[in-house]
């Protein structure tokens, strides 16, 4: 009997070794796999989460970069456009002439053609040749606009005037005396006043493109105003007809100096 209960004892205490045994194997196997798939767990998230945080932190920095990239090459661009902008208009020019009055010049279809020099009157100005649309058009009083915008910085010829050299007459109109406010406060307002002095074999010179061509006065005449064939064109020889209004200070009548090419 003794015997039976001393293996009953012993078969009792085994097995409560051996549940414990297998719960404590339990416990650390379940510890260790729990701890991997945990720490597999919170890896990822956190690599998920920190690449957003330093690609965050990364483009300021690349916006930066590519915004200091675009204003160099603003820059540049402004650099190139300066320098064209002081071929196309070089400051010889600005000082004469502004923005504006080159516009208005366009506008009203005007350009630079030649440099007109009298050294016997001490006179040198700048000849504008208008374009030839109020002309062909017979618009007179357009024309007369036109020019008069010229007058305002030199001297004015007439669209149909024939190129320096060429067989015919350039003609080339200036004021005597302002006939308007606006023209008294221009420095060409008074161009032709010393015209009337002018004596046959006095020498006129034209320069274009540096070439200067030297013509000597032939005659003086005074017309009317509606004498309009002294505008009348030849071909026979090479003439310029200087024309202002005369006498000096008043718009009566137009004095014509008439030179021929030496």
């Amino acid at each position: 009997m003794t015997q039976i209960k001393n293996t009953f004892l012993i078969t009792i205490i085994a097995s409560i070794l051996v549940i414990e045994s297998f719960a404590l194997w339990t416990g650390v196997v379940t510890g260790s796999v729990s701890h991997r798939i945990w720490s597999s767990i919170t890896e990822v998230p956190l690599v998920i989460h920190l690449e957003p945080e330093e690609q965050h932190a990364a483009a300021p920095e690349l916006l930066v970069k590519q915004d200091a990239q675009e204003v160099q090459v603003q820059q540049e661009i402004q650099e190139v456009q300066e320098e064209e902008v002081s071929v196309e208009n070089p400051s010889w020019r600005k000082g004469s002439i502004d923005d504006s009055q080159e516009e208005e010049l366009r506008q009203w279809g005007l350009r630079s053609w030649l440099t007109l020099s009298i050294p016997s009157l001490n006179l040198n100005a700048q000849v504008y040749l208008p374009s030839d649309r109020f002309w062909n058009a017979k618009r007179w009083d357009m024309l007369e606009e036109q020019m008069q915008i010229g007058l305002m910085r030199g001297a004015t010829a007439y669209p149909h005037s024939v190129r320096p050299g060429e067989r015919g007459t350039i003609f080339i109109s200036g004021h005597s005396s302002p006939p308007t406010a606006d023209v008294a406060k221009s420095a060409y307002g008074s161009l032709f006043s010393q015209l009337p002095s002018m004596q046959p074999g006095g020498s006129i010179f034209l320069a274009n493109n540096g070439e200067s061509i030297e013509y000597q006065v032939v005659s003086s005449a005074v017309v009317q105003p509606q004498d309009t064939e002294i505008l009348l064109q030849q071909y026979e020889s090479n003439l310029i007809k200087l024309i202002t209004c005369y006498p000096v200070g008043t718009t009566r009548d137009r004095l014509i100096v008439t030179a021929r090419e030496v």
